[in-house]
């Protein structure tokens, strides 16, 4: 897991929080200054070991497996509001399959 390319993550102007945003999931919260230095931490690749916390950016999209990742864009901004694809050809269709 990865932290995800979709975040946007900065610290609140005036405030000792943070906030985090994932475009791609569409999920966004406010973070106190410990659960930033561990985004912060992410983001230049070290290992976090609290699990739960782990848990709770992976549900919410801020970290991410790249493969799902890139399969879940695919889903959401190639097709259209009513789950019909966009692009009709079969290449089309191939390249943009969920698998």
């Amino acid at each position: 897991m990865k932290y995800s390319r979709y975040n946007i993550f900065s610290r609140i102007r005036d405030s000792e929080n943070s906030f985090i945003v994932n475009l791609l999931s569409g999920n966004a919260d406010i973070l106190n200054s410990s659960d930033a230095g561990k985004i912060e931490a992410l983001r230049k690749g070290e290992t976090l070991k609290d699990k739960k916390f782990l848990d709770e950016l992976s549900d919410k999209g801020y970290i991410a497996d790249e493969s799902e990742e890139k399969r879940e864009y695919r889903r959401k901004y190639i097709t259209i509001f009513g789950g019909e694809l966009l692009l009709n050809s079969p290449r089309q269709k191939d390249l943009i399959a969920v698998r």
